[in-house]
């Protein structure tokens, strides 16, 4: 199948994200690029970049897309990255993510909300859960909480049966 020479990327299955119901979207901002640079995390293939779903981000002094880390406040409340997928006939979520275009490239951001949920396999675990922060963008698991904390998680799948995380947003 076309699919299967596919790259595949990170998904987000939202479960309760109130921003998406109250218009707490951010959809017109530039992501931060300078020097072949972006300010979120890329995903390179072949020499194409993309922004996958489930980064967590935040806005600059330039109000410019970057990365958000729960150690580093820039914006006062984390935004994930997620953009619905179009339907295609690959029927693969798995398969989307934007595609990278210097200076203008924009993304869709939803402000979370204390007690928003989602499911994501955009998740570093080299560590063990119940927590995590957000480390460069990235929802990073911890085995104890501390004030970096922001997520409670628990295991889970996505829709079509990949392992990933439910993340619940503390505030």
């Amino acid at each position: 199948m076309l699919r299967d020479y596919l790259p595949t990327f990170h998904q987000v299955e939202p479960q309760n994200l109130k921003g998406l119901y109250g218009g707490d979207v951010v959809a017109q901002r530039p992501v931060a690029y300078a020097s072949a640079v972006y300010g979120v995390p890329t995903v390179q293939v072949g020499s194409v970049y993309f922004i996958e779903n489930g980064v967590l981000c935040g806005l600059n002094d330039e109000a410019k897309v970057v990365s958000f880390d729960s150690a580093d406040n820039i914006s006062g409340h984390p935004m994930i990255h997620y953009t619905e997928e179009l339907p295609t006939i690959l029927e693969a979520n798995s398969t989307f993510a934007v595609l990278a275009k210097e200076d203008e490239t924009y993304l869709r951001l939803i402000v979370l909300h204390t007690g928003d949920e989602f499911v994501t396999d955009n998740v570093d675990a080299a560590d063990e859960g119940p927590y995590a922060k957000i480390s460069s963008g990235v929802i990073t698991l911890q085995s104890a909480a501390d004030a970096d904390t922001v997520f409670a998680v628990l295991e889970d799948t996505l829709p079509d049966g990949t392992a990933a995380y439910r993340c619940i947003y503390l505030g």
